[in-house]
């Protein structure tokens, strides 16, 4: 997923009790090459813009 344009971040977590996969993006429209579900698992979209790891 990070391969993808504008993907920043990439999280495992638990939507209503099931496994689920974050994908965090800078701009609103890198959310469309995002696919809904990866190998079952469902997508949670998140816009986070930029990341910066300066700190």
């Amino acid at each position: 997923m990070l391969a993808l344009p504008g993907v920043v971040g990439v999280a495992d977590t638990t939507e209503a009790g099931r496994a689920a996969i974050q994908v965090f993006v800078a701009n609103d429209d890198d959310r469309a090459l995002i696919p809904e579900r990866i190998e079952g698992y469902p997508i949670d979209i998140i816009l986070t813009g930029e990341i910066d790891a300066q700190g």
